[in-house]
């Protein structure tokens, strides 16, 4: 029987993630093709998992073998990695996040403590964690796509932000950012 514990973890991470865009960002932003490019992955994967946990989509190492319970365990690494790092993040925030893919919405200030110290985009790490204990958890070339497809757009987004807005308007401030920070690992060197 598949234990449900991870499956319930990477769920959690889904609704919080939901209501934080629902909460925590800025209002007024728009659904720009970027923003729903960038939620597909979440769109799929809790259906992916569902359909795992109901026998509709086998992993590539079944779900009652021992190496499947061994990535189940693991998975929960990634779950509660993501979790506290959203958390961690918004706990950093004194007023609600710009949505820098918006158009008409940059940040205010430049952020560069708690968990931006770490890394200039923990959100989008705290995304790619829960992609990866998708993966981790039930690896399948489905699994394996949402997260190479996360990546990239969440690359790309991550890119153009730092191109268009925080660049631009924080000058030799971000720049100097970028030489000591990684955009999603940290530099430990």
């Amino acid at each position: 029987m598949i234990c449900p514990a991870p499956y319930l973890l990477l769920y959690l991470n889904f609704v919080f993630l939901m209501i934080l865009s629902k909460y925590f960002f800025k209002k007024g932003g728009t659904w720009t093709l970027e923003r729903i490019l960038a939620l597909f992955p979440f769109l799929v994967a809790p259906y992916y998992l569902l359909c795992v946990l109901l026998g509709f989509a086998v992993p590539f190492f079944g779900t009652q073998t021992p190496v499947a319970e061994l990535l189940q365990a693991f998975s929960v690494f990634f779950s509660v990695g993501a979790f506290i790092l959203t958390a961690y993040t918004v706990g950093c925030h004194r007023q609600p996040v710009s949505l820098c893919h918006q158009p008409n919405d940059s940040p205010d200030h430049l952020v560069n403590y708690g968990s931006y110290r770490l890394v200039r985009h923990p959100l989008y790490t705290a995304h790619l964690l829960v992609l990866a204990g998708v993966f981790v958890l039930a690896p399948h070339w489905i699994s394996l796509l949402l997260f190479v497809y996360g990546f990239i757009i969440f690359n790309m987004t991550a890119r153009q932000e730092e191109a268009l807005f925080l660049k631009s308007k924080f000058a030799a401030e971000y720049s100097d950012y970028m030489k000591t920070t990684g955009r999603f690992l940290p530099r430990w060197f």
